[in-house]
Protein backbone atom coordinates (compact mmCIF):
# COMPACT_ATOMS: atom_id res chain seq x y z
CA UNK A 1 0.00 0.00 0.00
CA UNK A 2 3.07 2.56 1.18
CA UNK A 3 4.79 1.74 -2.12
CA UNK A 4 1.34 2.47 -4.40
CA UNK A 5 0.60 5.20 -2.70
CA UNK A 6 4.83 6.51 -2.78
CA UNK A 7 4.23 5.36 -7.09
CA UNK A 8 0.84 7.69 -7.58
CA UNK A 9 2.75 10.24 -5.47
CA UNK A 10 5.76 10.35 -8.22
CA UNK A 11 4.24 10.22 -11.04
CA UNK A 12 1.38 12.84 -10.30
CA UNK A 13 1.40 15.54 -12.69
CA UNK A 14 0.73 18.06 -10.50
CA UNK A 15 2.79 18.98 -7.33
CA UNK A 16 2.34 17.05 -3.84
CA UNK A 17 3.68 19.07 -1.27
CA UNK A 18 2.62 17.46 2.62
CA UNK A 19 3.70 19.82 5.60
CA UNK A 20 2.90 18.78 9.39
CA UNK A 21 1.44 21.14 12.22
CA UNK A 22 4.30 23.25 11.76
CA UNK A 23 4.36 23.55 8.87
CA UNK A 24 7.74 21.58 8.04
CA UNK A 25 7.33 20.12 4.69
CA UNK A 26 7.13 16.24 4.93
CA UNK A 27 6.62 15.27 0.87
CA UNK A 28 7.99 17.02 -2.05
CA UNK A 29 7.20 15.20 -4.92
CA UNK A 30 9.23 15.62 -8.78
CA UNK A 31 6.05 17.55 -9.77
CA UNK A 32 6.63 19.83 -7.26
CA UNK A 33 10.11 20.16 -7.64
CA UNK A 34 9.59 20.88 -11.60
CA UNK A 35 7.32 23.46 -10.44
CA UNK A 36 9.44 25.57 -7.75
CA UNK A 37 12.64 24.85 -9.39
CA UNK A 38 13.56 23.30 -5.56
CA UNK A 39 14.79 19.78 -5.40
CA UNK A 40 13.15 17.35 -2.74
CA UNK A 41 16.12 16.86 -0.88
CA UNK A 42 16.05 20.73 0.06
CA UNK A 43 12.45 21.44 0.52
CA UNK A 44 12.06 18.16 3.10
CA UNK A 45 12.42 19.32 6.29
CA UNK A 46 11.93 23.41 5.77
CA UNK A 47 9.00 25.94 6.39
CA UNK A 48 6.80 25.56 3.20
CA UNK A 49 5.84 29.25 3.73
CA UNK A 50 9.38 30.19 3.31
CA UNK A 51 10.27 28.38 0.54
CA UNK A 52 7.75 28.71 -1.93
CA UNK A 53 5.43 31.39 -0.66
CA UNK A 54 5.65 35.24 -1.58
CA UNK A 55 7.12 37.10 2.37
CA UNK A 56 3.58 39.14 2.45
CA UNK A 57 1.40 36.15 2.41
CA UNK A 58 3.33 33.90 5.15
CA UNK A 59 2.19 35.90 8.17
CA UNK A 60 -1.51 34.99 6.99
CA UNK A 61 -0.71 31.57 5.91
CA UNK A 62 0.67 30.94 9.52
CA UNK A 63 -2.11 32.76 11.25
CA UNK A 64 -4.68 30.66 9.61
CA UNK A 65 -2.44 27.19 10.72
CA UNK A 66 -2.38 28.90 14.29
CA UNK A 67 -6.40 29.34 14.31
CA UNK A 68 -6.83 25.69 12.36
CA UNK A 69 -4.95 23.96 15.25
CA UNK A 70 -6.96 25.84 17.91
CA UNK A 71 -10.37 25.55 17.37
CA UNK A 72 -10.80 23.29 13.47
CA UNK A 73 -12.15 26.98 12.15
CA UNK A 74 -10.71 26.79 8.34
CA UNK A 75 -11.26 29.00 4.92
CA UNK A 76 -9.22 27.16 2.84
CA UNK A 77 -9.09 23.34 3.20
CA UNK A 78 -11.43 21.30 0.60
CA UNK A 79 -11.90 24.24 -1.93
CA UNK A 80 -9.85 24.89 -4.97
CA UNK A 81 -7.65 28.05 -4.84
CA UNK A 82 -5.63 30.22 -6.72
CA UNK A 83 -2.55 31.45 -4.66
CA UNK A 84 0.70 33.30 -5.85
CA UNK A 85 3.94 31.07 -5.63
CA UNK A 86 7.57 32.03 -5.51
CA UNK A 87 9.75 29.92 -7.64
CA UNK A 88 13.87 29.34 -5.92
CA UNK A 89 14.50 32.36 -8.91
CA UNK A 90 12.47 34.61 -6.73
CA UNK A 91 9.61 34.51 -9.63
CA UNK A 92 6.11 34.73 -8.65
CA UNK A 93 3.73 32.58 -10.64
CA UNK A 94 -0.25 31.82 -10.27
CA UNK A 95 -0.76 28.26 -8.63
CA UNK A 96 -4.17 26.49 -8.29
CA UNK A 97 -4.13 24.57 -5.03
CA UNK A 98 -6.31 22.37 -2.77
CA UNK A 99 -6.00 21.26 0.38
CA UNK A 100 -6.93 18.55 2.44
CA UNK A 101 -6.28 17.74 6.60
CA UNK A 102 -5.67 14.54 7.53
CA UNK A 103 -5.03 13.19 10.90
CA UNK A 104 -2.31 10.44 11.55
CA UNK A 105 -1.24 9.14 15.04
CA UNK A 106 -2.83 11.86 16.39
CA UNK A 107 -0.62 14.69 14.33
CA UNK A 108 -2.56 16.45 11.68
CA UNK A 109 -0.77 16.59 8.13
CA UNK A 110 -1.44 19.01 5.22
CA UNK A 111 -1.37 18.16 1.87
CA UNK A 112 -1.34 20.23 -1.04
CA UNK A 113 -2.34 18.98 -4.32
CA UNK A 114 -1.26 22.24 -6.83
CA UNK A 115 -0.28 22.85 -10.51
CA UNK A 116 1.31 25.93 -12.08
CA UNK A 117 -1.50 28.06 -14.25
CA UNK A 118 0.64 30.51 -15.53
CA UNK A 119 -0.07 29.16 -19.72
CA UNK A 120 -3.89 29.44 -18.69
CA UNK A 121 -3.79 33.16 -17.16
CA UNK A 122 -1.68 34.23 -20.08
CA UNK A 123 -4.06 32.95 -22.69
CA UNK A 124 -7.34 34.08 -20.83
CA UNK A 125 -5.47 37.74 -20.59
CA UNK A 126 -4.86 37.33 -24.21
CA UNK A 127 -8.55 36.01 -24.79
CA UNK A 128 -9.62 39.55 -23.01
CA UNK A 129 -7.40 41.65 -25.19
CA UNK A 130 -8.79 39.74 -28.43
CA UNK A 131 -12.40 41.00 -26.80
CA UNK A 132 -11.25 44.18 -26.22
CA UNK A 133 -9.79 44.63 -29.69
CA UNK A 134 -13.19 44.16 -31.09
CA UNK A 135 -15.16 46.21 -28.94
CA UNK A 136 -12.76 49.17 -29.78
CA UNK A 137 -13.42 47.78 -33.74
CA UNK A 138 -17.34 47.70 -33.41
CA UNK A 139 -16.48 51.45 -31.59
CA UNK A 140 -14.63 52.63 -34.09
CA UNK A 141 -16.60 51.38 -37.44
CA UNK A 142 -19.74 53.09 -36.02
CA UNK A 143 -17.96 56.13 -35.67
CA UNK A 144 -16.23 56.13 -38.99
CA UNK A 145 -19.47 55.33 -40.90
CA UNK A 146 -21.13 58.23 -39.26
CA UNK A 147 -17.87 60.44 -40.05
CA UNK A 148 -18.00 58.86 -43.62
CA UNK A 149 -21.59 60.20 -44.25
CA UNK A 150 -20.56 63.51 -42.96
CA UNK A 151 -17.84 63.91 -45.32
CA UNK A 152 -19.83 62.74 -48.06
CA UNK A 153 -21.77 65.85 -47.96
CA UNK A 154 -18.88 68.13 -47.05
CA UNK A 155 -16.91 66.91 -49.84
CA UNK A 156 -20.15 67.41 -52.21
CA UNK A 157 -20.84 70.12 -51.05
CA UNK A 158 -17.06 71.89 -51.70
CA UNK A 159 -17.22 70.15 -55.06
CA UNK A 160 -20.37 71.80 -56.16
CA UNK A 161 -18.93 75.59 -54.76
CA UNK A 162 -15.75 75.36 -56.14
CA UNK A 163 -17.53 74.30 -59.71
CA UNK A 164 -18.97 78.08 -59.34
CA UNK A 165 -15.94 79.77 -58.12
CA UNK A 166 -13.15 81.50 -59.31
CA UNK A 167 -10.43 83.32 -57.85
CA UNK A 168 -9.62 84.16 -53.77
CA UNK A 169 -12.96 82.12 -52.45
CA UNK A 170 -11.64 79.20 -55.40
CA UNK A 171 -7.96 79.34 -53.75
CA UNK A 172 -9.75 79.39 -49.85
CA UNK A 173 -12.03 76.54 -50.90
CA UNK A 174 -9.50 74.25 -52.41
CA UNK A 175 -7.77 73.57 -49.25
CA UNK A 176 -10.78 72.34 -47.50
CA UNK A 177 -11.73 70.22 -50.01
CA UNK A 178 -8.17 68.37 -50.10
CA UNK A 179 -8.17 67.95 -46.09
CA UNK A 180 -11.83 66.67 -46.26
CA UNK A 181 -10.57 64.07 -48.67
CA UNK A 182 -7.56 63.30 -46.20
CA UNK A 183 -10.49 63.09 -43.99
CA UNK A 184 -12.35 60.59 -46.32
CA UNK A 185 -9.52 57.98 -46.92
CA UNK A 186 -8.97 58.33 -42.73
CA UNK A 187 -12.18 57.03 -42.21
CA UNK A 188 -11.73 54.19 -44.36
CA UNK A 189 -8.54 53.27 -43.21
CA UNK A 190 -10.75 53.19 -39.39
CA UNK A 191 -14.04 50.78 -41.52
CA UNK A 192 -10.83 49.10 -42.76
CA UNK A 193 -9.68 48.01 -38.94
CA UNK A 194 -12.75 47.29 -38.01
CA UNK A 195 -13.67 44.99 -40.69
CA UNK A 196 -16.08 46.59 -41.94
CA UNK A 197 -14.65 47.21 -45.15
CA UNK A 198 -13.24 44.70 -48.00
CA UNK A 199 -9.36 45.50 -47.78
CA UNK A 200 -7.95 46.12 -51.11
CA UNK A 201 -4.30 45.27 -51.49
CA UNK A 202 -2.04 47.69 -53.37
CA UNK A 203 1.08 47.91 -54.84
CA UNK A 204 3.77 50.89 -53.17
CA UNK A 205 7.07 52.52 -54.36
CA UNK A 206 8.79 52.20 -51.08
CA UNK A 207 10.85 54.64 -52.60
Amino acid sequence: SQAQKGAVIELALDGVIAIDERGCILEFNPAAERIFGVRRADALGRDMADLIMPARFRDRHRTGMKRYLASGQHEILGRRLEMTGLRADGSEFPVELAINATDVNGRPIFTGFLRDVTAEREAEAQLRQAQKMESVGQLTGGVAHDFNNLLTIVIGGLDLVLDRVQGDVRSALEPALRAAERGAALVQRLLAFSRRQTLIPEEVDFN
